[in-house]
């Protein structure tokens, strides 16, 4: 359980859209109107398809650093699979403290 956090923090921020775009979108200037509208557009794709650039060895970190405290733990493949385990979680405690 402690480990689904890091991994829900993990994964929003590799979803960034600072850390996903195109080629084409890097030439333009931002201004807060495209940054927005950006930010919408990447929100309704799906973040698999979108280049990530991400760092590798941020990437390799999070992996070893949580297989060396919890290695059976299963590593979350996207946000939207750590979002509903957080969320999973989260009803969990809530049914536990109104008992």
């Amino acid at each position: 359980m402690c480990s689904i956090y890091p991994q829900r923090y993990y994964w929003r921020k590799r979803a960034s859209v600072y850390w996903n775009y195109d080629d084409e979108e890097e030439e333009e200037e931002t201004t807060e109107e495209t940054a927005e509208a950006k930010e919408k557009e990447t929100s309704n794709k799906k973040r698999d398809e979108l280049p990530s650039r991400f760092p590798i060895a941020v990437q390799n970190l999070v992996a070893e650093t949580l297989s060396a405290i919890r290695p059976k733990l299963k590593l979350f493949k996207s946000l939207e699979e750590a979002e509903e385990a957080a969320d999973r979680v989260d009803k969990e405690m809530l049914r536990s403290i109104q008992v």
